[in-house]
C-alpha cells in the first residue's frame, strides 16, 4: 500500500501504521454492531430502540475517528527519500510484532497450550 500512496500523493504518513493498529480492534465490533443496529432500526417501529441499538456502533466509530484525528494532526510525513522515517516505521513494526508474539505465548502458556 505504501508504494501506491507515495506514487499518488508523494508521501506516506508515518502515523498510518500505528493508527491502523490502534483502530483495528474497533473495526469488527463497529461492523457487526452497525449491521445489527441497522436491522433493528429497520424492523422495530420505535426509533428509540434503533438509537439504543446503535450506541455500540457509535462508540466504536467515535473511537476510530478519535484515533484518526489524533494521528492525523501530527504532520510527520515519510517521503520517498526519507531513510530515517522508514527506519522508524520498521522499528515500530518489529516492536509491535515482538509484543504480539510475546502476548500470544503468554496466553498460550496460561491456557496450558505449548506455543509453537
Amino acid at each position: 500500500m505504501a508504494p501506491i500512496l507515495v506514487g499518488v500523493f508523494g508521501s506516506v504518513p508515518l502515523g498510518a501504521v500505528p493508527a491502523n493498529l490502534l483502530a483495528a480492534p474497533f473495526v469488527g465490533p463497529l461492523t457487526v454492531s452497525g449491521l445489527v443496529s441497522g436491522v433493528v432500526g429497520g424492523v422495530v417501529p420505535a426509533p428509540v430502540v434503533g438509537a439504543v441499538a446503535g450506541l455500540p456502533a457509535w462508540a466504536c466509530a467515535t473511537a476510530v475517528l478519535g484515533i484518526a484525528r489524533f494521528v492525523g494532526s501530527r504532520p510527520v510525513l515519510l517521503g520517498p527519500g526519507a531513510l530515517a522515517g522508514a527506519l522508524v516505521a520498521l522499528v515500530m513494526l518489529v516492536v509491535v510484532a515482538k509484543l504480539m508474539a510475546h502476548a500470544r505465548r503468554t496466553v498460550a502458556r496460561s491456557a496450558g497450550i505449548r506455543p509453537s
